[in-house]
């Protein structure tokens, strides 16, 4: 179910539903694709598994099938119906808007989801911040989100999102997925990316997320100038120096180490 056009097609029409621009409605077609991601999400043997956007099922279907501890998050009200009505555990809403340490309850999660296009980058940053225990995440973006996520320091796609993702996770690609993997086709790739997660103090994330939105909110100016309304002059002068990084250096030209690094000195 889920793994040809005809299959989507026949399902929605059932359903009474179509694809929903407005909320990335991209359903899977690829067999091997589905099969990929769930392996992989398998692999760490979790307690639970949490599925944002099930739809039709593509992924869904198989996760019923390894019978792993299985909640759903679903927006579209038809299709959480839909997932009621086949006795699954699921909660209607958005996945931003949940209780996370109440969805995992203390178990070791594991994240699955062909993100929509819209929430993917907020939901990075929400799972790197935060204390509850999903150590591993794998993850459907469109490409270019996805080559964001991985940039490296000195490039033009590396930001406040590649270095929050590359602190809090150790990131590998899983597959690429073309428009035709999908129905109705999008205009763009996609990438699945796995994450594993890098144990680190969370306040220090949270630290370094109002360290990022300061010096990236104006990526062209001089880092350090950036940072004085959180900081004391001399608290910045003293970690750029024992760092070695140049004052007038921009946000871009910093490494994602050296953020861990130059959030430690200015919090402590």
């Amino acid at each position: 179910m889920g793994y040809s056009t005809e299959d989507v097609l026949r399902d929605l029409q059932t359903l009474g539903v179509s694809p929903k621009k407005s909320l990335g409605q991209n359903f899977l077609v690829n067999k091997e694709t589905c099969s990929r991601i769930v392996e992989e999400s398998l692999k760490s043997s979790p307690d639970k598994i949490i599925e944002i956007g099930p739809g039709l099922g593509a992924l869904t279907h198989l996760l019923i099938e390894s019978k792993v501890n299985l909640t759903l998050l679903e927006l579209d009200k038809k299709f959480s119906e839909y997932w009621q009505k086949e006795r699954q555990k699921v909660l209607e809403g958005d996945a931003l808007k949940q209780d996370w340490n109440e969805l995992t309850n203390g178990k070791k999660t594991v994240l699955v989801s062909n993100l929509p296009y819209q929430i993917s980058s907020r939901l990075i940053i929400d799972r790197t911040v935060d204390e509850t225990p999903i150590d591993k995440m794998i993850l459907m973006f469109q490409k270019e989100v996805a080559q964001r996520i991985v940039a490296s320091h000195g490039s033009k796609d590396y930001g406040l999102l590649s270095v929050m993702a590359q602190s809090g996770w150790k990131i590998t690609k899983l597959l690429d997925a073309g428009p035709k993997d999908f129905y109705p086709p999008p205009q763009i790739a996609s990438r699945v990316l796995v994450f594993e997660r890098i144990m680190q103090d969370p306040k220090l994330f949270t630290g370094m997320l109002k360290v990022l939105k300061l010096v990236f909110g104006q990526r062209r100016k001089m880092a350090a100038r950036l940072l004085k309304p959180l900081f004391f002059s001399d608290s910045i002068e003293n970690a750029f120096s024992t760092l070695k990084i140049d004052k007038s250096t921009r946000a871009e030209n910093i490494s994602v180490t050296q953020y861990l690094q130059l959030t430690q000195m200015l919090l402590t």
